[in-house]
């Protein structure tokens, strides 16, 4: 029986034959983890098993290999989850970063705004029904910029994804595409508003389609109560050095989120600990039914390494939506 290391120097063995041309970075891009996670998977000596998803991306993206042979190399089988709301847009906003990311490696300039929009939807691989608007657009000399929304239609939801292109126009009118932000902070920085549920690292607004899903509940506030500390939404040095720093903690990517910060002290410190997003502010959260003296030092040394001023005792409101009783006769 093969150890992990043996069953992932084989995986190794089938990436270097199966790329090509293609330069690591790009790999890992078309399958959507890190290009650090890659790295590290590709060290010799390497232990961790990647799971079901990205080894089924790798086979999707390599000829040299099938899932049914990466699955059966890890003895995994592939799990049919269902996905919620945030999930799907979440796998959306990825495929829209890595589908702009390749675009525009290899072409920056569009004859309109349209003409990049329409590339970029081509070169997509989410199904689903889709539209786009341009909802804003800033003029300046040098840079304009334009914000977004492209909505896709899936059976039982709604998801608006929200970007902005900044862009320089030449002569005869045709386009240079300079950048392209997703997060709400960038986006308000460039000039324009957006209308979001989420701030980071994406903007998107969710609609369900399903009736029973919306028929017979209603919103409530309720109150997390817990041992934690709040964080800002905006992005800073010290989120990226602390990723960066223990993303091998990570079994996943290793973007630069609160919720891949919560993992890591989930993981190093075997405590519960959980992003959550509330009604006026976000908290990394410990629920417990007591709490010790070590507890509290351990939410407060990662506080001070997420650049957090205080901690302490947190009573977070969040919005959760309640079904109605489905009560019945004992007769």
């Amino acid at each position: 029986m093969k150890t992990n290391e043996e069953k992932v120097a084989l995986l190794q063995e089938i990436i270097n034959e199966g790329i090509g041309d293609r330069t690591r970075r790009a790999f890992a891009l078309e399958v959507g983890i890190a290009p650090e996670h890659l790295s590290r998977l590709m060290k010799k000596g390497y232990k961790l098993i990647p799971n079901e998803k990205t080894l089924i991306a790798f086979s999707q993206a390599l000829p040299n290999t099938s899932k049914e042979e990466l699955l059966s190399l890890f003895e995994l089988e592939e799990l049919e989850l269902p996905k919620s709301p945030i999930e799907l847009a979440t796998e959306v906003y990825k495929d829209l970063k890595i589908s702009s990311e390749l675009i525009l490696k290899k072409e920056r300039m569009y004859s309109s705004l349209e003409d990049f929009i329409e590339q970029l939807m081509l070169f997509s691989a989410v199904n689903a029904k889709t539209k786009y608007s341009i909802e804003e657009l800033i003029h300046a000399e040098k840079k304009e910029s334009s914000l977004i929304k492209i909505d896709f239609k899936f059976e039982e939801v709604d998801i608006q994804i929200f970007f902005a292109l900044a862009f320089s126009r030449l002569k005869d009118e045709s386009l240079v595409i300079l950048d392209i932000l997703f997060d709400k902070t960038s986006i308000v920085e460039s000039g324009l508003s957006v209308d979001s549920k989420t701030e980071y690292p994406f903007c998107v607004s969710i609609h369900s389609n399903s009736e029973e899903a919306t028929e017979g509940q209603n919103d409530v506030i309720s109150v997390i109560k817990g041992l934690g500390f709040y964080v800002d939404k905006d992005r800073n040095i010290h989120l990226n050095k602390f990723i960066d720093e223990f993303s091998n903690d990570l079994t996943e990517d290793s973007s630069y989120t609160l919720y891949n910060a919560a993992e890591i002290m989930k993981q190093r410190t075997s405590l519960p600990f959980e992003y959550k997003i509330g009604i006026d502010k976000d908290a990394i959260i410990l629920q417990k039914d007591s709490y010790s003296q070590m507890d509290k030092e351990i939410v407060k040394k990662y506080a001070k390494l997420l650049g957090v001023d205080t901690y302490g005792f947190l009573n977070l409101k969040v919005k959760e939506s309640v079904e109605e009783d489905e009560l019945f006769n004992v007769d």
